[in-house]
């Protein structure tokens, strides 16, 4: 690169088709800019940019703007012919709560604030389809986070032909089909994140490789077998753990179970002995064959023993209760995760999960049924002997009655017994169902190792929740405005930093909005009674992507270069209608103005042209606007060599800003003026050579004519 240029170093000919001022316009952050978005709106329009976007990442922020200021907005843009998009609030798509979970309630509430926001999108400018800009997927992540995928380039190509060879002779002596169950697939993903479905828990997945003791005679030749966890493999154990977990709550209860019931009848044994021997004693002393004072003593002692026992029954009884309740909670928790691990299974797995749920659901029925009508029929009985003595029978009195016979309060006792028998078959038979799913879904799945899925890969959980959320906002802007012939505002979903979010990268993004679309048509198909081709058609008008260039150029960091960034682009190229150009240098979101760092912004908007781009242009450079006091357009037509103004030999803005009277410095016409102009301004033939260059001398306080006090 030259360190010096003159107007002949550059041609006329732009980098990308020719693009003018009005093509491009700048992002008012008010993070940076404060809440009168209309000043600031009215300055950019001054500069002859065609297009503007005003919004705030800060929710507060966004929310000290005045309606009247939106207002005012509108009304100058019509004035201008400037077109303004929306930048929404970082918002949480996904519905996380305080507390950590992901809740479909607050899915539901985010859907609302974000409905807010399309609606000011549409004041500003309800003339058209204005674009309202949403990240991906924020709310969880940001730097330092668990939520976000690092990638490092070349990272594990797959397996090494040797391992190759391992793989298949383990695979033979293990009876598996396929050997590649045994070693995880090809991955660049150096770290990234799991989600328990449950509680919202992130666990980092960070991939590593491991020299393990030697699984075959073959791989002790070696020396080792190596062990290569990456984030998908690790998703695995992770499942694993989780599903042992519910086996081991289970089997525990199972277990506590038949101890309880073992108890129940050790007690009840002893409780009957202890009567028998109360009536031996009654015998006894009748016949006289022992004394009055001893038979009293006897006689104290079991009835001390029998209402022990009577204590650890009713100790029991609560115990079981409490173990009831458990057990259907965790039976319920197996359910679930089932049912969730359905949703998102291949067609082999789905088969086997379905016969898993069919099986619960009959368990759980069944014995429902069973307790329900035991326990309608103790109601019963209780009522009945409530009625009789005209009063409450406790649990004393049913014993006391028991004992006395009565066939009432036998049948209650029995009864009551029942429960826990049908509690432990109940446990029982869940146990022996569930035990054998791991090797069922292994078997369905040629030999890989599979579990319910607990724990999900982060970034596809971002995709199933968020595209349920973009696509309820779609169906929610189709009633509020396409359903009445008015213009929708745009949704533009945004690739977030690569790193530090989920849904960074082009393929991510992609899927993000297939789904999202996907979704949005079936609801117009199944709510509103379109036909399909007209609900496919909304769909890609109303949700779109927004590309920022600066955001992809994150993966410079992990090793990627230029090219890697152009792919990246390609990939997402026909889904973008909206697009935030910034300059950086691949490790900070620094908002530069074009030219500034190193994103390939001229490669990256000729593979846009090429799909056909024709959406607004954003240039997002507040910090430096901020920094620098200065406008971005400049540099961003002097970047792209904009022309100056219309015509075939006009002039652009690159060659403009390098002559004498602009901002830039060069040799000029040489010593031309009086020798003071030179000790003031700087050495013969240099204009506007800065001050740290000895180009200028301060004549603060001075005449400019003769240099001497002006006091």
């Amino acid at each position: 690169m030259n360190d010096y240029y003159s107007s002949i170093d550059f041609k006329r000919d732009n980098p990308v088709k020719d693009i003018t001022i009005k093509e491009f316009g700048s992002a008012i952050v008010t993070d940076f800019t404060g809440s009168n978005v209309a000043a600031s709106m009215s300055q950019s329009a001054s500069t002859g940019q065609g297009a503007f976007e005003l919004g705030s990442l800060q929710r507060q922020k966004f929310e000290e703007i005045p309606q009247q200021q939106w207002d005012e907005v509108r009304r100058l843009g019509k004035l201008t012919g400037v077109k303004p998009s929306l930048h929404a609030p970082m918002v949480d798509v996904l519905g996380k709560t305080v507390s950590g979970e992901f809740s479909e309630k607050k899915r539901k509430e985010v859907v609302n604030e974000m409905m807010e926001y399309l609606k000011t999108g549409n004041t500003i400018d309800p003339d058209n389809n204005t674009p309202v800009n949403f990240h991906s997927s924020v709310g969880v992540g940001g730097e330092n986070s668990f939520s976000g995928v690092y990638y490092q380039k070349g990272l594990y190509k797959g397996p090494k032909d040797e391992d190759i060879e391992l793989a298949k002779i383990r695979a033979e002596k293990m009876g598996l089909p396929d050997w590649r169950v045994l070693v995880p697939e090809a991955t660049e993903k150096l770290a990234a994140a799991a989600v328990d479905v449950n509680t919202g828990r992130i666990e980092p997945l960070i991939y590593k490789e491991v020299k393990q003791l030697p699984r075959t005679f073959e791989e002790e030749k070696r020396g080792y077998h190596l062990e290569v966890y990456t984030p998908e493999s690790r998703i695995t154990s992770l499942n694993k753990n989780a599903w042992d977990q519910e086996m081991e709550k289970i089997l525990g209860s199972e277990h506590q179970i038949f101890k309880i019931k073992r108890n129940f009848e050790g007690i009840n044994r002893d409780i009957e002995e202890a009567g028998e021997t109360f009536v031996k004693i009654n015998q006894d002393l009748k016949e006289k064959k022992i004394e009055e004072s001893y038979a009293k003593y006897e006689k104290l002692k079991l009835i001390q023993t029998i209402e022990q026992k009577k204590r650890e029954m009713s100790l029991m009884s609560a115990n079981i209760q409490q173990i009831d309740e458990a057990m259907d909670s965790q039976v319920n928790s197996i359910y679930d995760n089932l049912n969730k691990s359905c949703e998102n299974a291949s067609e082999e797995l789905k088969e086997v999960y379905q016969d898993k749920i069919k099986s619960l659901s009959n368990i759980s029925a069944k014995y429902s049924e069973d307790k329900m009508a035991i326990r309608k029929i103790m109601n019963e009985i209780r009522g009945e002997l409530n009625k009789r003595y005209g009063e409450k029978v406790s649990r004393d009195k049913l014993d006391q009655l028991a004992k006395q016979g009565d066939q009432t309060a036998i049948a209650y006792l029995e009864a009551n017994n029942r429960l826990i028998n049908i509690d432990a078959d109940k446990i029982k038979e869940v146990a022996d169902s569930m035990q054998n799913l791991p090797d069922e879904l292994q078997y369905a799945s040629n030999g890989k190792i599979t579990y319910p899925e607990r724990f999900r890969l982060f970034e596809d959980f971002a995709i199933e929740k968020g595209s349920e959320t973009f696509s309820d906002l779609a169906e929610r802007a189709y009633e509020e405005w396409t359903s009445k012939g008015k213009n929708a505002p745009l949704i533009t979903i945004e690739n977030p930093p690569v790193g530090q979010f989920a849904i960074s990268r082009a393929d991510e993004l992609k899927k993000l909005i297939e789904d999202s679309r996907s979704k949005f048509a079936e609801k117009l198909i199944k709510n509103k009674h379109l036909d399909e081709k007209k609900a496919k058609k909304l769909a890609e008008e109303m949700i779109s992507a927004t590309w920022d260039v600066g955001h992809i150029n994150f993966l410079k960091s992990m090793g990627y270069d230029d090219k890697d960034i152009i792919k990246e682009t390609e990939k997402i190229a026909k889904y973008v209608k909206h697009l935030h150009i910034t300059d950086n240098f691949g490790t900070s979101d620094s908002h530069l103005a074009p030219g500034m760092g190193n994103v390939p912004i001229e490669e990256i908007m000729k593979s846009l042209d090429k799909a056909g781009f024709e959406g607004r242009k954003i240039i997002e450079a507040g910090k430096f606007i901020s920094d620098f006091k200065e406008s971005d357009i400049p540099y961003a037509m002097d970047y792209f060599k904009s022309p100056l103004y219309s015509g075939e030999m006009a002039p652009n803005w690159k060659e403009t800003r390098m002559q004498s009277l602009s901002t830039g410095y060069g040799a000029e016409f040489g010593e031309f003026l009086p020798s003071s102009y030179f000790s003031m301004y700087g050495a013969p033939g240099f204009v506007n050579l800065p001050t740290d260059l000895g180009g200028s001398m301060s004549t603060q306080g001075k005449s400019q004519f003769s240099g001497t006090p002006m006091e």
